[in-house]
């Protein structure tokens, strides 16, 4: 599998995230030697949240083989993360 992603900060309060995932594999079982690829595409933001928290919100799509014909997946993960606090003495 490879991906390929952008990152852009703005403000040091937001940022945005883009990229690419490709990958192959076979099926087994079949005894087949050719290796098919699955392409997928997303989109990633973090802002800052209340109560020091920051918010992750991702979406991405996923293009299956032709011979399936299907259209692939769509996911979304919503994520609210909370630093863990240092404490100094």
């Amino acid at each position: 599998m490879v991906r390929g992603s952008y990152s852009f900060n703005a403000f040091e309060q937001y940022r945005f995230d883009a990229f690419i995932d490709r990958g192959w594999g076979r099926l087994r079982g079949t005894g087949g030697t050719d290796w098919e690829g699955i392409t997928g595409i997303g989109a990633a933001f973090n802002l800052r949240a209340p109560w020091s928290t920051i918010l992750r919100a991702e979406i991405g799509k996923s293009f299956l083989a032709p011979r399936y014909r299907e259209n692939g997946s769509v996911v979304a993960q919503i994520l609210f993360l909370k630093p863990l606090a240092s404490k100094s003495k």
